[in-house]
C-alpha cells in the first residue's frame, strides 16, 4: 500500500518519494510531483486478519470495524467510494469472515461497524447476518451493529433487517435516500438507484413493525430550499419514520 511504501522509503538512507505510489509532494525547489496511483488489491485475503493473527488478544474492546468486501458499484457524485474503486467489488473469504465474527463474539466486543458500502448486496450477507445472531445467542455479544444498506435490494435488506432486529442487534434500518429531487439525482449521477427501492423497503418495514430512518444530504447540487422542503413533505406523505 502507499502507506507501507511511504514508511519504508522514510527508513532508507536517501528517501526517494517518487518510489511511493499515490502521493503528491513538492521537491526542494517547490516543484509539485504526483505519482501514479497503485493498482487495487483484488485478492483481499492476502491481508491477514488482525483477529486471527492475535493482534487484539488479551485486550478489552467495546467496538470494532469489520470489512467483508471492498468496493461500490455506484458513482454517486457526493461520494468518492464508487468513483475511486471503478465499481468493482472484491470479497474476503466467507469462512474468514465467519471466524472473525466468532472471535468478536467470544471476546465480548459490544458493537460492530460493518465497513461494507452495501450490506445486503450479496445473498451471502443474509447468511452472515444470521451468523452474527447465532454468535450473539451463544456468547451474548455483540449487542449492536451499524450497517450501510444496499441501495437497490429492498427485498434482501428488509430480510436482513428483520433478522438483525429479531436478533437484538439493530433497532432501526438506515435508508440512504439523500434527496428526492430529480434534478439533483441527475447531477450527482444517482439516477440508477430507483426511488421505488425506498418506497418498497419502507412498506416492508412498516408491515413488519420495524422502524427506519431516512438519511438526507443538505444541500446537494440542484437542490434549493423549496425543493428540499417539498422533498421532506413528500417523505412525510410516504410515512417515513425519521429523517436524519
Amino acid at each position: 500500500s502507499s502507506c507501507y511504501e511511504f514508511l519504508h522509503e522514510l527508513l532508507a538512507d536517501n528517501p526517494d518519494l517518487e518510489q511511493v505510489s499515490g502521493i503528491s509532494f513538492r521537491r526542494d525547489g517547490g516543484e509539485l510531483v504526483t505519482t501514479d496511483n497503485p493498482p487495487r488489491l483484488r485478492t483481499l485475503d492476502t491481508i491477514p486478519s488482525p483477529f486471527a493473527a492475535g493482534l487484539f488478544d488479551g485486550g478489552e474492546y467495546t467496538f470494532t470495524v469489520l470489512e467483508t468486501n471492498r468496493g461500490c458499484p455506484f458513482h454517486c457524485g457526493f461520494c468518492f467510494w464508487g468513483a475511486a474503486t471503478n465499481s468493482k467489488v472484491f470479497k474476503f473469504d466467507e469462512q474468514r469472515v465467519r471466524d472473525d465474527i466468532r472471535w468478536i463474539a467470544e471476546n465480548g466486543v459490544v458493537s460492530v461497524f460493518i465497513a461494507d458500502a452495501n450490506w445486503g448486496m450479496s445473498p451471502l450477507d443474509v447468511e452472515v447476518s444470521k451468523h452474527f445472531v447465532a454468535c450473539k445467542e451463544e456468547y451474548g455479544f455483540p449487542t449492536s451493529m451499524v450497517i450501510a444498506a444496499a441501495k437497490n435490494r429492498p427485498d434482501r435488506v428488509a430480510e436482513i433487517t428483520e433478522i438483525l432486529v429479531r436478533g437484538g442487534l439493530v433497532t432501526s434500518q438506515p435508508i440512504s435516500l439523500q434527496t428526492v429531487n430529480a434534478e439533483s439525482l441527475r447531477l450527482i449521477d444517482r439516477q440508477n438507484i430507483r426511488e421505488t427501492t425506498y418506497t418498497d423497503l419502507q412498506r416492508s418495514l412498516n408491515d413488519e413493525g420495524i422502524s427506519s430512518f431516512i438519511e438526507l444530504i443538505w444541500p446537494l447540487p440542484g437542490e434549493t430550499l423549496e425543493t428540499f422542503k417539498a422533498g421532506i413533505a413528500r417523505l412525510c406523505r410516504m410515512q417515513a419514520d425519521t429523517l436524519t
